[in-house]
């Protein structure tokens, strides 16, 4: 069984290399290029359906990529389309590229939400179809629904999400019924609400904490938002009926919630009563979090990283708590060292799919 873990980008010069467990798929020797696209700290990296990547430059154009379908070697990005030689600061035929625009893969990938504070707007733009020639992929990607500016994300009265520039967008099939669900979040000023997506006719409003600061049973019971929180979602749950979670960190505290669909109300699974540890991994504010299904099962892993040092894998019991299944021992590696892993900086931006496109058990 193969397991690709991560496409892990630093900004600098490199490109991915894995892990101990973790295994190699590419690397581009320091080359500083994802395909022909040069790294830059200017760069959005977009994760879409299986293989496929999106980089967006503010000052230049976007660049969809594919990587070759069961290609474990060097090359796995080749470009299939830009805008460049349209000299067009748009993607597709309606968005114009702003530097504090938000793009946020859901559905695996296969659409994302386009979201401009500044100018109000909100697209949602389709990724499943990757036509061959540069004309029709515009034509694609055209939008699939559009708040024509109204400053919302759902409806513009009676309820919807006002949209901010410090909101956070966390996707996630947090109802288990087999699409994306958005969690929209504003840790500073007490919001959070559910949004679902319902095609062209927009989103509806599924849970909002109306702006009591929790995100939880009701009152004051569950998370208690803060302003330096992370949010993670996954199915870290087993059978689970294909509900995935919400994993919330801030400060001290971390605590992991399930969406009750028959009270249409969120669940406390886990907490850690502020003790500073998920399983055996001691929380700072620069930790970051990932989710995959990196075992090629269905169960989701929770990866946490301390950058320039530390790395571990834990999987979530009932009853158990989180158990690291893996860790580097802060050797600064993910991998096994040395040529053969990734040397992990303050640089590096990670992001999970599965990169070489297979199936079955492959995984994250």
């Amino acid at each position: 069984m193969r397991i690709i873990l991560y496409l892990l980008i630093a900004l600098l010069f490199n490109l991915p290399i894995l892990a101990q467990g973790f295994s190699t798929v590419q690397d581009n020797n320091g080359g500083g290029t994802i395909g022909s696209t040069v790294l830059s700290q200017y760069n959005k990296y977009v994760p879409l359906i299986t293989s496929r990547l999106l980089t967006v430059k503010s000052t230049n154009f976007p660049r969809p990529y594919t990587g070759a379908v069961d290609q474990v070697a060097a090359n796995i990005f080749t470009s299939l389309y830009s805008n460049s030689s349209s000299g067009s600061n748009y993607f597709g035929n309606d968005w114009y590229i702003r530097s504090d625009d938000k793009y946020v893969p859901f559905d695996n990938g296969s659409r994302v939400l386009f979201v401009n504070n500044g100018a109000n707007e909100v697209r949602v733009k389709p990724f499943s179809n990757f036509p061959s020639t540069w004309a029709d992929a515009w034509d694609e990607f055209d939008t699939i629904y559009d708040n024509n500016a109204n400053g919302h994300i759902g409806p513009s009265s009676g309820g919807g999400w006002n949209i901010s520039s410090d909101d956070v967008y966390i996707p996630g099939d947090f109802d288990g019924d087999g699409d994306d669900e958005i969690l929209a979040v504003r840790p500073g000023n007490n919001w959070a609400m559910l949004l679902e997506y319902n095609g062209s006719s927009g989103f509806t409003v599924k849970w909002s904490n109306s702006g009591n600061d929790y995100i939880g049973p009701g009152g004051s019971s569950g998370w208690n938002m803060g302003s330096g929180d992370r949010y993670i979602s996954g199915e870290f749950i087993v059978d689970s009926n294909g509900k995935e979670q919400l994993m919330a960190v801030g400060g001290s505290w971390a605590m992991l919630l399930t969406f009750n669909t028959s009270t249409n109300k969120w669940d406390v699974d886990w907490g850690n009563s502020g003790y500073d540890y998920i399983g055996s991994w001691n929380i700072t504010s620069s930790d970051e979090f990932y989710s995959g299904t990196f075992a090629g099962d269905s169960r989701a892993t929770l990866m946490a990283i301390k950058l320039s040092s530390w790395a571990m894998k834990l999987i979530y019991t009932t009853g158990s708590g989180w158990i690291s299944q893996w860790s580097n021992s802060g050797n600064g590696y993910i991998g096994s060292g040395g040529t053969n892993g990734w040397n992990m900086s303050s640089n590096d931006n990670f992001f999970v799919r599965n990169w070489c496109g297979g199936t079955g058990n492959d995984g994250d």
